[in-house]
């Protein structure tokens, strides 16, 4: 019983590391910019998207070497 409790275990955390995996290439990979949801809105003007992308940080790269000793409160996980 508890080697299929643990084989059952690694098996769902394998599957939520590829499935993270995927929904991070999909989303990254995709034509245009994640901050860009729906630029047809006329709700959004260029400012807003300008602040939602600080807000965010998607006007930053993906991966800055460290940026952990640069700012305190960030935790890369």
């Amino acid at each position: 019983m508890l080697s299929f409790i643990g084989r059952s275990f690694v098996q769902k955390l394998v599957t939520l590391f590829f499935v993270s995996i995927v929904s991070f290439l999909i989303i990254h990979l995709a034509p245009g910019e994640p901050s860009q949801v729906d630029p047809m809105n006329p709700k959004f003007t260029p400012e807003m998207v300008e602040r939602f992308r600080q807000a965010f940080h998607l006007d930053e790269p993906l991966y800055r070497p460290g940026r952990a000793a640069e700012e305190p409160g960030y935790h890369p996980l």
